[in-house]
Parts: structure tokens; sequence; C-alpha cells
């Protein structure tokens, strides 16, 4: 990147919003370490110790490291916000979609918030890890044109709808394969949510990964999202369905 490029990008829209989230999180700070010490270290190191792969940074057994991963998922609660809700007053109730590790539900509940994961169980080290965080989470799989298991989400949310549902590096958009989803899966699949899971005034907050070719949607996926009120910023979509 020339000089001049990286002198003017905070002129930018990005950078704009990159500077405005940076002032967020110095204004409301939220310390990580905090979120960790409410996990117990000795359970938390014996799951690490079944899954640990040394030096593995692309699959899943990257995820047993709490220290790198809490801090990430920290940011991105700062981001939205759930840190600046006064939560005595008004907890949120989270959906988060392909949940992982849980560590982003960890934070929302460190917050006052609730939340329900949701992901497939096809890696134990999951669901070895919700259970030491005394997390509720659904077993379902994400496919194109299929409704997700409401009846089943809402019972663990106490019958009550969500404020939020998130969905970070998603893949279950048949991401990179031929079956990528378009404007058609996205409908349904945003339909679904806000007719049978979301509360009124809630959000979606989408976080999709890269493509082969580095991009995160096709121009005409762009285009829909940004028709539907999307708060676009690169991988990241903010939608008030």
């Amino acid at each position: 990147m020339r000089l001049t490029d990286k002198l003017l990008r905070p002129l930018t829209p990005r950078g704009w919003r990159s500077l405005r989230l940076g002032l967020r999180r110095m204004l409301h700070p939220l310390d990580w370490r905090d979120v960790h010490r409410t996990i117990d270290p000795v359970e938390l190191e014996k799951v690490a110790a079944r899954h640990r792969v040394p030096g593995e940074e692309r699959r899943w057994p990257k995820y047993v490291d709490a220290e790198k991963w809490l801090p990430l998922n920290a940011r991105r609660a700062q981001d939205l916000g759930l840190n600046r809700v006064p939560a005595a007053k008004r907890p949120l109730r989270v959906l988060d979609l392909g949940s992982g590790a849980g560590y982003f539900l960890l934070v929302c509940r460190h917050l006052g918030h609730t939340g329900v994961g949701l992901d497939t169980d096809d890696i134990p080290l999951y669901g070895e890890m919700f259970a030491l965080l005394n997390l509720p989470r659904e077993i379902a799989r994400i496919e194109k044109f299929q409704p997700l298991p409401a009846a089943a989400l809402l019972n663990k949310n106490g019958g009550q709808r969500f404020d939020l549902v998130t969905a970070f590096s998603i893949a279950f958009n048949g991401h990179k394969s031929p079956a990528l989803w378009s404007t058609r899966e996205w409908d349904f699949f945003l339909h679904d949510l806000k007719t049978h899971l979301l509360a009124p005034g809630g959000r979606v907050y989408l976080d999709l990964n890269p493509e082969h070719d580095g991009s995160f949607y096709t121009p005409e996926l762009l285009a829909w999202f940004r028709a539907r009120g999307g708060d676009i910023d690169r991988s990241k979509i903010l939608l008030r369905p």
C-alpha cells in the first residue's frame, strides 16, 4: 500500500467506521481476561488436552486456545454494543448460529445477556466446551430452503424470541463450493428468522467467509443486502428485518 493510501485511509467510509468502533472500545472497555476467569481452569485444560494439536492454525483444534479466541469474541460483543446495553434493565436474548466452542455466548453471559447456540455435533470439542461452560445448545445443520428448528430453540430460550441472531465465519452458505447461496437461499433464510425466531426490532448479524477469489458476495447479492437496509462492512452485514 502506498504511503498516500495509508494517509487517506482514515478519510474513507471504512476508515471512519474503524475509527468509530475503536473509539467505542476505548470508551466502553471489555477485558476478555475477566471472562476467562469465569472458566474452571482445571476442566478447561482437560478439554484442551484431549483435543489440542500443536501448531494447528486452520482446522477446529485451534479453538482449544481460549486465550486466543476470547479477545476476538470480546471485540465482537463490543462492536455490536452488547457491553453498552443496560443488561440489568433489559438483557438481550442471543442466538448464535454455528456457535463453535461457545466463546461468544460466554462473553454475552458475562455481560448479563442470555444466549443459545446452534451447531452440528460433528466436532466433539464443541459439545464438551458447551457442557463445561454450561451453555444451552441445539444440534442441527443449516440447510438451504430448510427452516431452523424454531420450537426447540425457543424452548431453550424460555419460550422467548431472540433480540439478536449472530453467525460468525459462516460456512453453512455453501462456502467455497458450487452450491454457494444466492439471493433465493438468503431470502428464505432471513424470512424464516423473521417469521419464527426474531423478536420485533431484532437484529441479524452475518460475518461471511471469503470465497476462492477473495470476495464475500457476488454483485447481485451485495445489491440484494443493500436493498434490504444492510449495513455492510466487507464481510460483515448487519440487518434489521
